[in-house]
C-alpha cells in the first residue's frame, strides 16, 4: 500500500515540486549569502588598496625630497626618490652593500614593499572575478600593505636623527591609505564594531613613535644600547630593548587583529607586556636618577608613558565586556 502511495504521488507530480521548493529555497539561500560579502563593494576595496600602493611606490619620481631615498642610498636613483626606483638599483647591486642589520632590514622592506605591488596588483585583478574571496583578498592586500610600509617607516623613523629625516612621504601616504581601507571594510563587515582595534593600533603606534621621537633622551639612550654589545648590556639596556621589543610586537599584532572581533584577552596581555617594559624604563632612570632628563622632551615622554595603561584599561573593560554580554547565554543554555 504505502509503495503504491508513493508511485501515485510521483505521478500527480507531488515530489518534483517538492524538489523544485526546495531548489529555490536554497538558490534564494545562495542569493542573500552573497549579497552579505557584498563582493563588488570589496573588490573596489582591494583596488583601492592596490591604486595606494603603486601610487606610493613612484611618487618619488615627483617628491621634491625623499627620507627614504636619502636613507638607503644617501642619494636620488634612476627613478628619482620612488621606493621602486631604490628597489630597482638594488636588484641590480648599484647600492652600497648592508655593513649592519639595520641597513639589511631597510633593504628587506625595501623587496617586501615592491612585492606588495605586485601582489596587490594580482590580487585586484582576481578580486573581481572571485566573489565571496574577495574579502579575503582585500584584507591580505591592505595587511601586506600595512605590515611592509609600516614597518619601512618604523626603521626610518628609529634610525632618523630629525623628524625630517624619519618621514618619508610616499611609505607614510601608503600605511595611511590602508590603514582607513582596512577600518573601513571591518567598519562595514561588523557594522560600526570595527573602530575598536584601530584605536588600540593607534595606542600602540603613538607609544612607539614616543620611544623614538628624535631629540628625546629616550631616543639617545637608545641608539646607544643598540650600539653597545649585548655583552655589556646594562639594566638601562635590557629596559629600553625590551620597550622596544614590546611596542614593535605591539604594532605588528595590532595590525594583524585589526579585523578580529574577539580575543581582547590576547590584547590585555600585549599591552600589560608594554606597560611592564614602559614602567621597568622609568624605575631604571629614577634609580639612576636621571628622570628629571626626560621632562626635557615633554611630548615623547608623554606618548611613551600614556598610551600603554590606556591601552590596558580599555583591552580589560572590552574583555569584562565581553564575559559579561556571555553570561545570559550560557544561562538561557542551562535552562533548555
Amino acid at each position: 500500500m504505502e509503495f503504491a502511495a508513493g508511485e501515485a504521488a510521483i505521478k500527480d507530480g507531488a515530489l518534483p515540486l517538492r524538489a523544485r521548493r526546495e531548489t529555490e529555497v536554497l538558490l534564494e539561500r545562495k542569493v542573500r549569502e552573497k549579497r552579505k560579502t557584498r563582493p563588488l563593494f570589496y573588490a573596489l576595496n582591494c583596488g583601492a588598496g592596490a591604486a595606494a600602493v603603486l601610487f606610493g611606490l613612484f611618487a618619488g619620481l615627483k617628491l621634491p625630497y625623499s627620507a627614504a631615498a636619502m636613507a638607503v642610498a644617501g642619494r636620488d636613483t634612476v627613478m628619482g626618490s620612488s621606493l621602486f626606483g631604490l628597489a630597482v638599483e638594488l636588484v641590480r647591486g648599484s647600492l652600497p652593500a648592508a655593513n649592519s642589520l639595520y641597513a639589511a632590514l631597510l633593504q628587506l622592506f625595501l623587496l617586501l614593499m615592491t612585492g606588495t605591488g605586485a601582489l596587490s596588483l594580482a590580487a585586484c585583478i582576481l578580486a573581481f572575478a572571485a566573489g565571496r574571496t574577495a574579502r579575503r583578498l582585500a584584507a591580505f592586500t591592505e595587511t601586506a600593505a600595512l605590515l611592509s610600509f609600516g614597518g619601512f617607516q618604523g626603521l626610518l623613523f628609529l634610525g632618523a636623527e630629525t623628524v625630517r629625516g624619519g618621514l618619508a612621504l610616499d611609505a607614510l601616504f601608503v600605511v595611511a591609505a590602508a590603514l582607513l581601507l582596512r577600518v573601513f571594510s571591518v567598519t562595514v563587515r561588523r557594522r560600526g564594531r570595527g573602530l575598536i582595534n584601530a584605536l588600540l593600533l593607534l595606542l600602540a603606534a603613538a607609544c612607539f613613535v614616543g620611544l623614538c621621537l628624535p631629540g628625546s633622551p629616550l631616543k639617545t639612550a637608545l641608539t646607544a644600547a643598540l650600539r653597545t654589545d649585548a655583552r655589556h648590556w646594562g639594566a638601562r639596556e635590557i629596559a629600553l630593548t625590551a620597550l622596544l621589543a614590546s611596542a614593535g610586537l605591539g604594532l605588528f599584532f595590532g595590525i594583524l587583529r585589526l579585523g578580529a572581533g574577539k580575543g581582547f584577552c590576547f590584547e590585555l596581555l600585549r599591552f600589560f607586556l608594554l606597560c611592564a617594559a614602559a614602567g621597568a624604563v622609568f624605575a631604571v632612570f629614577m634609580a639612576e636618577g636621571e628622570l628629571s632628563s626626560l621632562t626635557k622632551a615633554p611630548l615623547a615622554l608623554l606618548l611613551t608613558a600614556l598610551p600603554a595603561p590606556l591601552g590596558l584599561v580599555l583591552s580589560a573593560a572590552l574583555l569584562a565586556l565581553r564575559q559579561a554580554k556571555k553570561k545570559p547565554k550560557e544561562r538561557g543554555a542551562k535552562m533548555t
